[in-house]
């Protein structure tokens, strides 16, 4: 969440950026949550969306030159959800903002006991 936050505030010169988490089912003794990240920011080309995931690849040369980075941050952040059964998608419009979301299942905490 943390990277998808940071890429939102770099890529959103005005506007607005919302993150939500969600409880969308619940299981005996976990939760299953989804995580949007929302932004105003440029925006993705619909032919470049397959891309944003691979290392060192940014939507266009022009986006490089603009922003810099190493292009690793969606690619390590998409291998993690991976290794918990998640993936991150996207819907994006340029111009007008992306997107970005995923879902966790995570486990209920116990209640601390009272001491009683």
């Amino acid at each position: 969440m943390t990277n998808l936050a940071g890429n939102a505030v770099k890529f959103t010169d005005s506007g607005c950026i919302r993150i939500d988490a969600a409880v969308v089912e619940r299981y005996p003794g976990a939760v299953l949550v989804e995580v949007s990240v929302r932004d105003t920011g440029i925006g993705i080309p619909a032919n470049q969306l397959g891309t944003i995931f691979e290392e060192f690849t940014l939507a266009s040369p022009e986006i490089m030159s603009k922003f810099g980075g190493t292009s690793l941050g969606l690619a390590i952040s998409q291998k993690l959800m991976q290794l918990f059964g998640s993936d991150i998608s996207v819907e994006s419009t340029p111009g007008e903002g992306s997107t970005f979301s995923f879902r966790l299942r995570l486990e209920e905490a116990s209640s601390p006991s009272d001491g009683s």
